[in-house]
């Protein structure tokens, strides 16, 4: 075998082509991918391709079985090694049928059908390859083609409707042979559907053919299609949306697909003078993060105006908002006076001269296609003799290149060709200064890569006078295109960086029109479309109209566990065609795609199992068409795809089967090379097991990464990984070994909801409900408790004391039975709640002592996962609270200090957070409001960075009282009833009659007294019936105060209320709130002129707080007792 190509091609004596295949980068390596109709765009010849495509088979790395694979005549090819194992993409599938050809073939000899056929298969297969599509089947009359296989384009069903349209159009212009007349005409019917399908090889030859609904949805809409008409699915339509005039047929029944299909007849190409606009026909996309471009051209235009022409080059990748500048700049200069023309280049026309420049003067003049040259020469001279003052000369050349017979009008010379071109492109450019001359002009030139040569030459020419015009020439283009232009004094070049993650937020929140949406999936749009706003937008689209988002007015909240978004189908083709252009190293991007993101050289090497030839190589090429990152050198090389979305199609790309394998292997490599990373990183390993169905494996592992990530705060992530686990869980037969790995994912799933959302929330109950269900066939006590746990804070925390004490109760049982140490730790923590909010303080505080008893550091620290926050600091915060009501404030103020120093050692934000604002609120009880408001407002800004809804709902309440105290009375009233909603919408019912009582002595300050006693009312109520008594005493003092308040003032029904403080107080050995309800009844006694009363009342009320600090009710009380004596007996 010969080792280069000139050696190969000189074997098969085509040596002449050697030249053309070394300039155009074509060796032996590359041969095997070399198609019919690659060869035929280097000129070789039919024979000679023939001959080409026969000794490929020959090449080392191709089968000699294969067949013919890219002949327009033949299946489809695969793109890759692994062919035979098929592929997924998304593919347009045409399927086009000959009218009447049951009449033909009884009214015409077979011969002479056989010669109609071959006609109009040879032009249907031409207009095909002009749009680049393949004839994946002959079928009699009828062609199956496919647009997007073997090579995907970014408008894959813009190419198949605009092929269709070709092939009716250029049936009516086919010339039959006899025995048909010259006014005979074939017609067809066509229909396109575009739709996720299988490349697999089929029957015993091995055809490559497309499976799944989509072929039979295409074949089927071409049975609705009238003669001459092409007729698409909704898929294709929404694909093409503003390109094409279309007709809706409403909703149609399909044999053999369950749901209707609702069907579009093409009835003609769009006026939208460019792609973007065609794009943009429903409204204009959100203009955001390229103020600073806009601004930029602008800027250009003011010196434009004043005769310096200035040219912008706008580059930047597909989808980066090249278009929506141009569009935003003609908006903003679109006042009177500024002409704009606009120019849009396309890739179906990149070798048709002087095609967007005429498809614009068409668009322009209003050509009709059977329009007459009389008629089209009559508008040309309107333009551009009358109105813009052109010569007859000029005239003609514009005639000429717009390809209307312009007869003896002109009566202008013949000219050489090179000498006509050259008039041309010098008229053209007359035209423009013209313009220019009656006003400033706007010029956009859109997608240039795809200029044909010509109209680059007269781009250059207008460019080179324009620095002399009154006008701003703006030109867009994507990277990989090189201009000549850049070096001229009066050209800018301005590359369109990526969005942003604010940019990016700000896009997603136009397209939301404000709403806010689930933070997990805006963090899993904006990480998967990296910036591009294209990308932004049409994720965000897709995810509002799946299913998988419901609209709760002014937000939208996820329906399912998962959060991962899909690809849409506007980007599928886009993305596809990007790895298509890589399609010899294809199976090393897909397998990269397998590992993630971003993969390393080991890892990849690992996989693949290539040669290390052979993978650097790949690797080179991967990184070379820009899919890929490479970081480091090899060994210590990583890869990131440039693209998140280019991932995941890669990966997309691959059939289950092949998936499932690479992640069992992926799996395997990680186990064997990588132990501690399993360990470190265990949802890493979650994932590859669970997609290589290896459930048994991957199960404890999602309980890990979950459990890490609730250690961390990462509230969202660990929500998402206990819904993957528990969908694995809920793949296992019905076992009681299968309750035992449900259970902790449910008690785990609580946890998580409580930080979230609120430890009163339903999805608390529904997960630790399950999680108590689950109890049942588990023995292990400690195992037992902590689900039992999440249900009886549930009840806690919703004020339900009888409830919460009866689980209270079951749990000290087990904890007794079971002889454990940590169970009877969390049983005295849990009966320091529910005995000290049903205000038995003293039995609180015994175990409050018991607790910290059986508290060990190093192992209990570990439970702050499990009990969302340390043990021993629960313990230590409820008792600050009861020091303050057993008349110890200045323990009560110790305690405060060293809980947060405690809490802050944790490192644990809930624990933070819980500790400066609920373990704030003896603060509150002294009257101390700098501590206080210190400590609740870095409390709520921790609580707002990891979304504590709980923690973050006590703290603005605790700081809208400190507010009020500090003069601004209305602003703290505000703030707590923020507070108060806040609180309500976690499903938390506890302690809001404190805050209650707290906001209701503030509107009597406030002279809202009724409003005040009105929300007592509501807080006695909810004592009554839920038992929680702790602040009684609090309640009834404030109905006396208000009641005590003028106007309406009813000393009588004031006193009650004191006097009922005051018992509940001393019932409860609660010395703090029976000094503040004494405190409060001898002012009113005072007043009464009973001053004996109050004295005999306040010396031992004073007397039982042991305090040498200053707290308000210590001095206010003092201050009383001073008066009383000063006054006579």
């Amino acid at each position: 075998m010969t080792s280069s190509i000139a050696g190969w091609l000189e074997k098969l004596g085509l040596a002449q082509y050697a030249t053309v295949f070394a300039e155009n980068d074509i060796d032996l390596e590359v041969m095997p991918n070399m198609t019919e109709l690659d060869l035929e765009k280097l000129g070789v010849s039919m024979g000679h391709r023939k001959k080409i495509i026969a000794a490929i088979a020959g090449l080392p790395g191709v089968s000699a079985t294969a067949p013919n694979r890219d002949r327009m005549t033949t299946p489809s090819r695969g793109t890759d090694s692994r062919a035979d194992a098929g592929e997924r993409r998304q593919l347009t599938v045409m399927f086009c049928d000959l009218v009447g050809s049951t009449a033909l073939a009884e009214q015409l000899d077979p011969e002479d059908l056989r010669e109609v056929i071959r006609a109009y298969q040879q032009c249907a297969a031409s207009v095909i390859e002009r749009f680049d599509g393949h004839i994946a089947q002959y079928l009699g009359d009828g062609l199956l083609v496919y647009f997007g296989h073997p090579h995907a384009h970014e408008d894959d069903a813009e190419r198949a409707v605009r092929a269709g349209m070709g092939i009716v159009a250029e049936l009516q212009e086919l010339v039959l042979p006899p025995p048909f007349t010259a006014d005979s005409q074939l017609a067809v019917r066509i229909g396109i559907h575009t739709g996720l399908i299988v490349i697999a090889n089929v029957g015993d030859d091995m055809q490559q053919l497309a499976l799944g609904d989509t072929p039979n949805i295409a074949a089927r809409l071409q049975g609705l299609a009238l003669p001459g008409t092409t007729v698409i699915s909704n898929h294709t339509q929404r694909l093409i949306a503003g390109k094409f005039e279309c007709e809706d047929l409403g909703l149609q029944p399909i044999k053999g697909i369950r749901e209707p299909v609702r069907a579009w007849t093409v009835t003609g190409v769009s006026e939208a003078a460019s792609r973007f606009e065609a794009a943009t026909l429903s409204g204009f996309s959100a203009f955001v993060g390229r103020e600073a471009e806009a601004a930029h051209m602008v800027d250009r235009w003011q010196q434009a105006v004043q005769g310096y022409g200035q040219v912008v080059l706008l580059s930047g990748e597909a989808g980066i908002g090249k278009s929506r500048i141009l569009e935003e700049v003609r908006q903003q200069l679109g006042h009177a006076g500024t002409r704009a023309i606009q120019v849009q280049c396309s890739p179906y026309h990149i070798n048709s001269a002087y095609y967007p420049i005429t498809h614009e003067l068409a668009r322009y003049l209003k050509f009709r296609r059977h329009e007459s040259a009389t008629s089209k020469l009559d508008r040309l001279d309107a333009v551009v003799i009358d109105k813009l003052s052109s010569t007859p000369h000029d005239a003609a050349l514009i005639a000429s290149m717009l390809s209307i017979d312009a007869g003896m009008r002109y009566d202008a010379p013949v000219l050489p060709a090179m000498r006509q071109k050259k008039e041309t492109v010098r008229a053209l450019v007359d035209l423009v200064q013209s313009v220019a001359n009656r006003a400033p002009t706007l010029v956009l030139l859109e997608d240039v890569h795809w200029a044909d040569p010509t109209s680059l030459e007269v781009l250059d020419e207008l460019i080179l006078r324009s620095a002399t015009m009154r006008v701003l020439i703006i030109i867009t283009h994507r990277p990989e295109f090189q201009n000549t232009w850049s070096n001229n004094a009066h050209v800018t070049t301005r590359a369109l960086s990526r969005l942003s993650h604010a940019e990016s937020a700000a896009l997603i929140a136009r397209v939301t029109e404000g709403k806010l949406l689930a933070p997990v999936l805006m963090k899993e749009i904006i990480a998967k479309a990296d910036g591009v706003p294209l990308f932004v937008e049409e994720l965000t689209k897709f995810l509002l109209e799946s299913n998988r988002v419901r609209d709760k007015g002014g937000t939208f909240e996820y329906t399912t566990g998962e959060t991962r978004t899909s690809i849409p189908a506007t980007l599928r083709d886009s993305l596809m065609a990007r790895l298509d252009r890589v399609a010899p190293v294809k199976e090393i991007a897909q397998m990269g795609a397998a590992i993630g993101r971003e993969f390393s050289y080991d890892m990849i090497g690992a996989v693949s199992n290539m040669p290390t030839e052979a993978l650097d190589a790949a690797l080179a090429a991967l990184t070379e068409s820009g899919l890929a990152i490479q970081h480091r050198r090899a060994p210590d090389a990583a890869y990131t795809f440039k693209h998140a979305l280019v991932q995941e199609v890669a990966y997309a790309s691959m059939l289950n089967s092949r998936r499932q394998a690479l992640h069992r292997t992926i799996a395997g490599v990680l186990e064997e090379r990588h132990p501690a990373l399993c360990e470190t990183d265990p949802e890493l390993f979650a994932h590859h097991t669970s997609a290589a169905g290896l459930v048994e494996v991957a199960i404890p592992y999602w309980r890990k990464a979950a459990s890490l990530s609730l250690s961390r705060m990462a509230l969202s992530e660990a929500t998402s990984q206990l819904s993957r686990g528990l969908e694995l869980v809920g793949s296992l037969p019905v076992s009681a070994e299968r309750d035992r790995k449900e259970l902790p994912f449910h008690a785990l799933l609580g946890t998580t909801h409580m930080l979230s959302k609120g430890w009163g929330a339903t999805e608390v109950q529904r997960a630790y409900g399950r999680a108590n269900e689950l109890c049942k066939s588990v023995e292990n006590a400690e195992e037992t408790i902590w689900p039992l746990w999440g249900v009886w804070v549930y009840y806690l925390v919703r004020g339900e004391m009888t409830r919460a004490r009866e689980i209270a109760d079951r749990i000290a049982s087990l904890a007794l039975a079971s002889n454990s140490r940590t169970a009877a730790l969390v049983s005295h923590m849990i009966f320091v709640q529910v005995d000290m909010y049903s205000g038995q303080f003293a039995h609180a505080e015994r175990h409050v002592a018991l607790g910290r008893a059986l508290y060990r550091d190093r192992e209990d620290l570990t439970l702050i996962g499990l009990y969302t926050t340390d043990l021993l600091l629960t313990l230590q915060v409820h008792q600050s609270h009861l020091s303050w009501f057993r008349g110890l404030p200045d323990e009560a103020a110790t305690l405060c200090e060293e809980n947060d120093e405690f809490a802050r050692s944790l490192d644990h934000p809930y624990s933070i957070s819980w500790a400066l604002t609920w373990g704030a609120i003896p603060h509150l009880y002294r009257g101390d409001i700098t501590r206080l408001l210190a400590n609740v407002d870095q409390g709520i800004r921790i609580a707002e960075e990891f979304g504590f809804a709980y923690t973050a709902a006590i703290g603005t309440m605790a700081r809208g009282w400190g507010i009020a105290q500090r003069g601004d009375l209305e602003s703290g009233i505000e703030q707590m009833r923020d507070g108060l909603n806040a609180f309500n919408t976690t499903g938390s019912a506890i302690v809001i009659p404190f805050f209650q009582t707290l906001l209701a002595e503030l509107l009597g300050l406030a002279g809202r007294k009724w409003e005040g006693l009105a929300l007592l009312e509501s807080a006695l109520a909810q004592v009554e019936e839920w038992g929680e008594r702790w602040q009684e005493s609090e309640i009834h003092r404030t109905r006396g105060q208000l009641f005590a308040q003028s106007p309406d003032a009813d000393v009588t029904h004031a006193e009650l209320n004191f006097q009922r403080a005051i018992s509940v107080a001393h019932q409860q050995s609660a010395p703090a709130w029976e000094l503040r309800a004494t405190l409060s009844l001898g002012r009113l006694l005072h007043s009464q002129h009973r001053d004996a009363e109050a004295r005999q009342l306040l010396e031992p009320a004073l007397a039982a707080i042991q305090s040498e600090g200053d707290t308000a009710d210590v001095r206010d009380a003092n201050a009383l007792l001073l008066t009383l004596a000063q006054l006579p007996t």
